[in-house]
């Protein structure tokens, strides 16, 4: 969608003391340390056939990029098409699972009530997602891939349990007119 765009990185060392990399998603970290990931992440070492091999690398990183993309992209469609009740709750929920700090509950409830970006308003599961991933900004860089693989495992069933409803409602309201 328009509100999201794709990372591309590059890493390679003249001297062979590492492998030519290639890091590809939503996001990407590179450390002072060379640590370098994102969502999908080939690397291939310097050796004799390294250029012919080339070709199909990238090719299967082109294919789990999209992949990977596609699927992103769904999973952001049914956020944005969920509505959220009590985000509050939701947001203890995410506390249980370890997913968010305990300590910055009221944070997370007050971007989500007035966020700082035009795009996120509204009161869906992307809005929510969106207050939790600003509050998350700035934590423990150790624990946030954890942590937003658990929200978002979380937020995809009530995704699915609300859109179930949903449909349900749908259908009894075209059943009773």
């Amino acid at each position: 969608g328009d509100d999201r765009r794709i990372v591309l990185g590059l890493r390679n060392a003249h001297d062979k003391s590492f492998a030519a990399s290639i890091a590809a998603g939503n996001q990407m970290m590179v450390c002072e340390n060379l640590c370098f990931s994102s969502d999908v992440k080939l690397a291939r070492r310097h050796t004799t056939h390294i250029l012919g091999d080339l070709p199909r690398v990238l090719a299967s990183a082109v294919a789990r990029v999209t992949s990977h993309w596609q699927d992103m992209g769904k999973r952001i469609d049914a956020y944005q098409q969920t509505e959220v009740r009590d985000a509050a709750a939701m947001i203890v929920d995410l506390v249980d699972a370890k997913a968010f700090p305990a300590r910055d509950i009221y944070k997370a409830v007050e971007e989500f009530r007035n966020p700082r970006h035009e795009e996120f308003k509204g009161g869906s599961l992307w809005t929510l997602y969106n207050s939790i991933t600003e509050n998350l900004k700035g934590g423990d860089l150790t624990k946030l891939a954890d942590r937003t693989m658990r929200m978002q495992s979380i937020f995809d069933k009530f995704c699915i349990i609300s859109c179930k409803q949903t449909d349900a409602a749908t259908r009894l309201q075209k059943k009773t007119s």
